[in-house]
This record gives C-alpha cells, sequence and structure tokens, in this order.
C-alpha cells in the first residue's frame, strides 16, 4: 500500500487504479486501500471531527517507531524487563492515549489526514538512541532510551557527556512519566539527563505540533512538571536503586544507534486486550499522503514495507517480566 500522487492529483490517480484504491471524501489527504469503491472528491482541507477526551482509547496511539533494522538491540533488553514486550514495538509515544479506531477506519482516516497537515512543516530528521535514564514511580522505576540528536550535531553534547550521570531520584507518582536525573540545559529543547545530547528536536517539534492539532490529547505534555520528555521504554526495575544500577550497566555495553526518521504512525490494538499494537496508518514528515491501511490487508507480501509486517515479537525467555500474571485488582485490592 503506497501513497500515490500530490494533494490536487489524489482523485485523478484513484480513478486510474480503480477498483483497488479509494480516495476517502472525508479525507483527502489520504489514499485508502480498499477492495472496491470508486473516487469521490472532496475538499482540500483535511476533516474536523467533535472529538474531545472522551473519544481517547489506551488501545490507540501516534508513535514514532524506529526502523526494524535497529530493533534487535532494543528487543534484546525488553524481552527480559519489560512487562508491555509482547504488546508494543519499540515506539515513542507522541500522542497516548488517542482516537478509536473504530471498525470502519473512518476515523484514523480522518486523523491521519488531519495528523499529515500537521506535519507538513515538520522535516525529515535524524535521531539517535544512545544514552539511559529511568522514570521513578511510586512502587517502581522504568528504564528507558534517549530519543536525542545524533553525537556531533551540536556542541553541547560534548560537554554534557563528559558529566556525572549520578544523582538523586525525585519522588514521583507512578502514574508521571517523570524523568530523573534531569540535567539543566537551555540547548534542549526537551530535558535529558546528564550524559545525554540534546532531545531530538524533529521529535519534540512533531509532539507540539500534533497537539496542536488534536489539543484535547495533551496527557503527555501534561502528565508531569517535566512536560513531555520523549523515550523509548526497554523495562521495568523495582525501585530508583535498582533502575540506576540498570542504567550504568547498560550504559556499559551499548553501541549507540542512528536512524532516519521520515514519517509517524497510527497503531491500534483490539479493544478485547487480545493482541499487540499494529500500524494502521503512515503520515510522512514534511508534506505528503498518509496510508491507511485496512486490517485485512496486504501486510503479508514479500514485497510489504516493514512496518506493515505484523508485529511478532520472538518468544521472551523463561522469567521474562512479560510473562508475568498481572495482579487481580478486587475490591479491597489496593
Amino acid at each position: 500500500s503506497r501513497a500515490v500522487g500530490a494533494r490536487p492529483r489524489a482523485t485523478a490517480v484513484a480513478s486510474l487504479l480503480a477498483p483497488r484504491m479509494r480516495v476517502c471524501m472525508s479525507s483527502p489527504d489520504v489514499v485508502r486501500p480498499r477492495a472496491s469503491g470508486g473516487p469521490s472528491g472532496g475538499a482540500s482541507r483535511p476533516p474536523t471531527r467533535p472529538w474531545t477526551s472522551r473519544s481517547l482509547k489506551h488501545t490507540s496511539a501516534l508513535v514514532m517507531i524506529p526502523p526494524r533494522a535497529v530493533w534487535e538491540a532494543v528487543q534484546e533488553v525488553r524481552c527480559v524487563r519489560d512487562k508491555s514486550y509482547l504488546r508494543w514495538m519499540p515506539h515513542v509515544n507522541l500522542l497516548y492515549p488517542f482516537l478509536e479506531d473504530d471498525p470502519s477506519g473512518e476515523t484514523f482516516a480522518d486523523a491521519a489526514a488531519i495528523a499529515a497537515d500537521a506535519l507538513k512543516e515538520t522535516a525529515p530528521f535524524r535521531c539517535s538512541l544512545s544514552a539511559f535514564a529511568f522514570f521513578q514511580h511510586a512502587r517502581s522505576a522504568t528504564v528507558w532510551l534517549h530519543p536525542a540528536e545524533c553525537a556531533g550535531v551540536d556542541e553541547e553534547w560534548a560537554r554534557l557527556n563528559t558529566r556525572s550521570a549520578s544523582g538523586d531520584a525525585r519522588d514521583g507518582d507512578e502514574n508521571e512519566d517523570e524523568p530523573c536525573d534531569v540535567a539543566s540545559n537551555s540547548n534542549a529543547l526537551e530535558p535529558g539527563p546528564p550524559a545525554c545530547p540534546p532531545a531530538s528536536r524533529g521529535l519534540v517539534k512533531a509532539q507540539r505540533n500534533l497537539e496542536a492539532a488534536f489539543p484535547f490529547a495533551d496527557h503527555l505534555s501534561t502528565i508531569s512538571k517535566a512536560g513531555f520528555v520523549p523515550h523509548v521504554s526497554v523495562g521495568q526495575w523495582p525501585d530508583a536503586v535498582s533502575a540506576s544500577a540498570a542504567v550504568a550497566n547498560l550504559h556499559a555495553t551499548w553501541r549507540p544507534l542512528e536512524f532516519d526518521v521520515d514519517a509517524v504512525f497510527l497503531i491500534s490494538r483490539p479493544s478485547d486486550g487480545s493482541g499487540p499494537f499494529q500500524v494502521r496508518a503512515r503520515v510522512p514528515l514534511g508534506g505528503g499522503q498518509a496510508e491507511v491501511f485496512d486490517k485485512e490487508g496486504d501486510a503479508t507480501r514479500r514485497d510489504a514495507e516493514w512496518y506493515r509486517e505484523p508485529y511478532a515479537p520472538r518468544a521472551p525467555p523463561l522469567g521474562a517480566r512479560c510473562l508475568v500474571p498481572k495482579p487481580k485488582r478486587g475490591r479491597g485490592a489496593r
């Protein structure tokens, strides 16, 4: 499934490809693969919908996903330590929770069109996963990779990388993704731990523009005093002490990963929790048409793009965090 042509040509191109493709009447920026149907024109602006915070679901998200080619090292850590390893691919949440992926697919089609319009001035960028940090919660701590500017992009990187990564962990509620060991760095658009380069400017800009387009989905920028902190979660530890030790151990052997980011993705999973998240739409950076994929699409084709392959992680080892049953919450549970 591929987006074809520029926006003014979408209807003409769709007519040549019918009945395989159609342009949604409500989403002129989106080309959606369909089994049948004809082309239909529409306005030049993306649709508006009466969405509110009540429209958000934890079974949907708008995310940045690193290319599958760089997953291996990240998944080696996650398969042992991350409780969400079987449900989520490696990712950075940009808007979460997000709009429900309704059975018709129209909500995601409209959302993808709006996101494409919001990101048309955000150019593709290069990102690095080179350092770890952790969030401290009331009863646990989450270790995460820091999506950052690539080494050498900013002179501040060299100065920050000589500083100690030790420090006092701050208290925080387990529902607050508040970063520990935050450095004061005027050159970074978002705070990062010492020994980290500045947070990815492109990623922060993309999130800011998306939140402006979906202002009711501001959870990630309001969850803590730090605001939006881009991160790739790799696992959970019992407390700040063990998480700090894990960060030190991971830094000792980690080789930085660098990759290009040219799109963001709308993902969803079944509302009954029966399966992992899957990519349902691709939204390019810097302008262009969004692609929305049918749930029963052509993801199994050999020439399908990596993001169309179903998320099917390798089996975790015995004792992995993701295999531990969730505690049942009864009326007397605390």
